[in-house]
């Protein structure tokens, strides 16, 4: 079983403030801080067209000459705080569409090991705020099954389900 700190029960998280954006069906900023630094970070929720039901989850870091840097590699080693905030946010989204998926899709392999790392390490925590599913394929067609920390997954799907709380 796994512990946790005093700071991973309340969803050690950033503040998220709400931004309208004409890019994006729902975006978050907040600052990143760590390492003498701070630094601007978005997360956004974009519909997928094709699969209406689905959400892509952008996180990146904020720029002036573009949206949202999602290539970007920020290592301000806050990484569990960044990613504990991202799912804070789908929390929040899905609470208001319980009907739909956030899919979280790295941008390589090494990004998708860092969300399976994350989520491995906090699936008892963050199962009170969402359901989660390892995926392989294609979001037209996925093939699921609940998360498992030694599954090899293509991207991961958050769902709502009833009993799950708001934070």
């Amino acid at each position: 079983m796994t512990s946790f700190s005093p700071q991973r029960n309340n969803f050690d998280h950033y503040p998220l403030n709400r931004i309208e954006q004409d890019w994006v069906s729902r975006y978050y900023e907040f600052m990143s801080e760590g390492r003498g630094r701070q630094i601007l970070k978005g997360v956004g929720f974009q519909r997928i067209i094709e699969t209406p039901n689905y959400f892509h989850c952008l996180l990146g870091d904020v720029h002036a000459d573009i949206k949202l840097d999602t290539k970007v590699v920020t290592n301000n080693g806050d990484t569990d705080k960044v990613m504990m905030t991202v799912a804070v946010a789908s929390n929040r989204l899905l609470a208001e569409h319980p009907e739909c998926q956030v899919a979280l899709m790295g941008e390589d392999r090494i990004r998708i090991r860092l969300y399976r790392s994350f989520i491995s390490k906090n699936i008892e925590h963050l199962s009170e705020i969402l359901k989660i599913d390892g995926a392989t394929g294609n979001l037209e067609s996925p093939t699921t099954t609940d998360f498992a920390a030694s599954g090899q997954y293509d991207f991961f799907l958050l769902s709502w389900n009833d009993g799950l709380r708001v934070v």
